[in-house]
């Protein structure tokens, strides 16, 4: 009896460091898996890789448009100035500024119109790959998949549509509008030291909490924007093929 309760307790004492062992062995591999996943931006950017050209004019045009509002508002305050000055003098500034004016628009027009052609180009043809992907991996499923609720024929062709249509703004316009905000900041504040460092200073010590205020209410109206638009999505697309499938019937 002695010999038998020390096997059995010897067979639980190794079955217990086994469980332990991989206990430890799958939180070791989520841990790794952590720390090596990539972020979803840079795993979408990978994607969009073979439209790099596209992507680097696109980055470059918004970044120089981003500083024509600072230039905009450097030449204003030249303009302004032009009232101190006699009028022979005046007038002949006003006409030089003019022309920088029109100039400076002009380039930003161009700008903008090459920055919005470059990623649109490429956020659509990120769109097509993720569709192919998409339809791809939902032909690979089980049978058993498409019966649940969640995966009707409906919802799924709304996800392909509404889904792989949205990823085209990770890439395009968040990295447009990324670039375009840092011209502007850069240019303002190349600007701003020079006329005024003292100010700028100060300034500079209120705009953590603007930036922090304006991140979390844009992060606010994001999330309950874009669950109002899915479910919405979800049941347009349900009732559309309801619908058509209606109209079959009475055929």
């Amino acid at each position: 009896c002695l010999q038998r309760q020390d096997s059995q307790y010897s067979i639980r004492s190794e079955t217990s460091s086994l469980d332990n062992n991989d206990a430890n062995l799958k939180n070791n591999l989520s841990i790794q898996s952590k720390c090596c996943r990539k972020p979803f931006f840079l795993r979408v950017l990978a994607l969009n890789s073979p439209e790099w050209f596209s992507i680097f004019i696109g980055s470059l045009t918004s970044l120089i448009y981003g500083s024509v509002t600072p230039c905009y508002a450097l030449i204003f305050s030249l303009i302004f100035g032009l009232f101190s000055q006699d009028a022979t003098t005046a007038a002949n500034n006003a006409r030089n500024y003019a022309i920088i004016v029109f100039c400076v628009g002009l380039a930003g027009g161009v700008c903008q119109f090459l920055s919005s052609y470059a990623f649109a180009r490429s956020g659509e043809a990120l769109t097509v790959r993720m569709r192919v992907m998409s339809f791809a991996t939902m032909l690979r499923q089980e049978m058993s998949w498409f019966d649940e609720e969640t995966n009707q024929p409906s919802i799924l062709v709304t996800r392909l549509s509404k889904d792989a249509a949205a990823l085209k703004g990770m890439t395009g316009v968040t990295i447009g509008a990324f670039l375009n905000a840092l011209g502007t900041l850069v240019a303002g504040l190349a600007i701003s030291f020079v006329a005024g460092w003292k100010l700028t200073l100060v300034l500079l010590c209120f705009t953590p909490f603007i930036v922090l205020t304006g991140f979390m209410l844009g992060q606010k109206l994001a999330k309950a924007g874009q669950k109002k638009i899915v479910s919405t999505h979800a049941e347009r697309g349900n009732m559309v093929s309801e619908a058509s499938f209606r109209k079959e019937l009475l055929k």
